[in-house]
């Protein structure tokens, strides 16, 4: 019985081992690849899929409006304004651009400052004499004032700054998409 016990125990850390070891072997991408900029939406060539034709090119925020049909675009822009997809959107737009802000923070100097006024009645039995606070009372006032700057010597701050301001350029694109998908739903309704 020992020596089954003894095999098993034997086994799980080999397989351990075995397993710590090709850990070793994955592929890591380093840290200082580039990251390519995301494309501009003008970049892409949809115009191109129909040359010469106004079909192929990505629709305008209010392209129900070339129809000339004062209902179809009174549907749509009511449509618009009433949708919790688009407000969903909208939200999800704000925090991704107050994410900006934040990892655009981390990189400039932080300055504060704090104060503290008191007045303390002190006792003649204790510690202090009576020459030195005469009326009993004890006036104290501080002030402080500290700065803060994390230099980003490895670039930790601005990577989070990239990567907050991909996930911003995803959240408008989400956004135009979702007023996009919205709108032609209701458009063809």
């Amino acid at each position: 019985m020992l020596r089954r016990s003894s095999n098993s125990c034997r086994t799980a850390l080999l397989s351990a081992l075995f397993t710590t070891a090709l850990t070793g072997c994955a592929g890591i991408v380093p840290a200082d690849t580039p990251v390519s900029a995301p494309k501009d939406a003008a970049t892409f060539a949809t115009d191109h899929s129909l040359p010469g034709s106004p079909k192929g090119r990505w629709p305008s925020d209010g392209w129900w409006t070339g129809y000339g049909d004062r209902q179809l675009s009174g549907l749509v822009e009511e449509g618009l304004a009433d949708a919790s997809d688009i407000a969903a959107a909208k939200a999800r737009l704000q925090r991704a651009r107050a994410a900006v802000g934040v990892s655009r923070s981390t990189l400039l100097p932080s300055v504060g400052a704090s104060g503290k006024v008191d007045q303390e009645r002190q006792s003649y039995n204790y510690l202090i004499a009576e020459q030195v606070v005469p009326h009993g009372w004890n006036d104290a006032g501080l002030v402080f004032v500290d700065a803060t700057w994390e230099i980003d010597f490895w670039g930790k701050n601005r990577a989070a700054l990239a990567a907050a301001t991909s996930e911003a350029a995803a959240a408008e694109a989400e956004a135009a998409a979702t007023r996009l998908l919205l709108s032609s739903a209701i458009a063809s309704g």
